[in-house]
């Protein structure tokens, strides 16, 4: 059986073209189980600037077997972000995959 949980923070330099060079906080975490049966991940980041940067990206995943000797594996995610969050949440996208493994 496996258990992690990692949790990061730094501090991002933010350079594009035509814009002054800026900083970002940077957080992120993870956590993550397994066993020989299912296994999970759950993860987000957040990126906090004082204009329009600021971003958020979360995910959900899921690998099962019907028990552990078992060559049928289902799988399964879930993911999101949003940006521009400090200015009105301007955009954002996800995504999501089911997929059957023999």
């Amino acid at each position: 059986m496996r258990r992690d949980l990692r949790v990061e923070a730094g501090v991002a330099r933010i350079e594009q073209p035509a814009a002054r060079p800026r900083s970002a906080f940077v957080l992120g975490a993870l956590r993550q189980y397994g066993d020989s049966v299912l296994a999970t991940l759950f993860t987000a980041n957040a990126t906090w600037a004082r204009d329009s940067v600021a971003a958020f990206q979360g995910g959900v995943g899921a690998a099962w077997r019907p028990h552990a000797t078992s060559a049928w594996q289902v799988d399964g995610a879930l993911a999101g972000a949003a940006f521009a969050v400090s200015n009105g949440l301007r955009d954002g996208n996800g995504n999501a995959l089911v997929r059957v493994r023999r």
